[in-house]
């Protein structure tokens, strides 16, 4: 693992924060919006949601890049809700019903990737 800035320390902490937001989520809304088995399938979620948008997002944003061009960047978050949506396909044992939990938990991905960052920055 590279210690000064490397791409190995980037992913680790997008891994992490991808945990983290699925945990911060399920805190927030509770087991009725967002309900983990345990935290073994929490801990697995973590790592398919930063999976997809490690592998699946990419090119999911190069394929829709005139329409996040025509929505001036507005439909990247699409993209990150529906990374969300396909984790909770993919994860058995995770539910989140409604569409909020899947808004909530993309922002959190967000909010926690970019702290992390700046956190490691400094």
């Amino acid at each position: 693992m590279m210690i000064s800035g490397g791409f190995s320390v980037k992913v680790f902490f997008k891994w992490v924060a991808s945990i983290v937001a699925l945990y911060l989520a399920n805190i927030i809304l509770g087991n009725e919006a967002v309900y983990f088995e345990n935290l073994y399938v929490l801990i697995g979620a973590g790592t398919v949601l930063w999976l997809v948008n490690l592998t699946v997002k990419p090119v999911l944003k190069l394929l829709s890049f005139p329409i996040t061009l025509m929505t001036l960047g507005l439909f990247s978050f699409v993209i990150s809700v529906l990374m969300v949506a396909l984790t909770t396909f993919l994860v058995q044992g995770m539910t989140i019903s409604g569409i909020f939990p899947y808004i909530l938990i993309a922002i959190l991905v967000s909010i926690i990737t970019s702290v992390f960052n700046n956190v490691k920055g400094k």
